[in-house]
């Protein structure tokens, strides 16, 4: 194969995985790879989580791809079910306090309150409706623009700020009301 594909021969993969030709999925698939693999790992670090949520979104790729309209923005298409489901497991992760996650915070945390504090945040993030929590961790907790927020999840920059903003609202009055 050795050169990489025109943008017509990217396209025209895509159109044929739609209708079933396995040789092009197989193909859109490898060119999609790297960047799956890239944004798991860019949410959840290097490690088997990311690999994990890499193959969980190679299937709902296979699965979804004939809903694409547009076959040329299969990439971006792809990214946003990627950190999707990167986001949801990272949140998830949370929820389920790795032993890392923990060292991180009782390290990096001397104050007792202000560990509870923490934990607390955290605690409550995994209550925020899921696209709320989405742009919340890309955002403030994994440091994206919001551009690339917006791009990663299909919204609109304004609805990525209009979300950041509610989340981070329900946040705070979720915290304190628990103090």
């Amino acid at each position: 194969m050795g050169a990489r594909a025109s943008e017509g021969d990217e396209i025209a993969d895509v159109r044929g995985a739609v209708t079933g030709d396995a040789a092009a999925m197989r193909r859109v698939l490898r060119r999609l790879g790297p960047h799956v693999l890239r944004t798991c790992r860019r949410i959840l670090g290097p490690g088997p989580d990311a690999e994990d949520v890499a193959q969980e979104a190679f299937i709902q790729i296979v699965r979804d791809l004939p809903e694409l309209r547009a076959p040329e923005a299969v990439v971006a298409w792809a990214n946003r079910v990627t950190a999707r489901l990167a986001v949801r497991a990272r949140v998830a992760r949370s929820k389920r306090r790795p032993l890392a996650l923990e060292r991180e915070v009782a390290s990096g945390v001397g104050d007792p309150s202000t560990k509870a504090y923490v934990e607390e945040v955290l605690d409550r993030l995994g209550e925020l409706p899921a696209e709320q929590s989405e742009v919340l961790v890309l955002r403030s907790i994994l440091g994206h623009s919001v551009e690339e927020v917006a791009e990663a999840t299909g919204a609109r920059a304004n609805t990525v700020r209009s979300r950041l903003r509610i989340a981070r609202e329900k946040l705070m009055a979720a915290v304190e009301e628990r103090r």
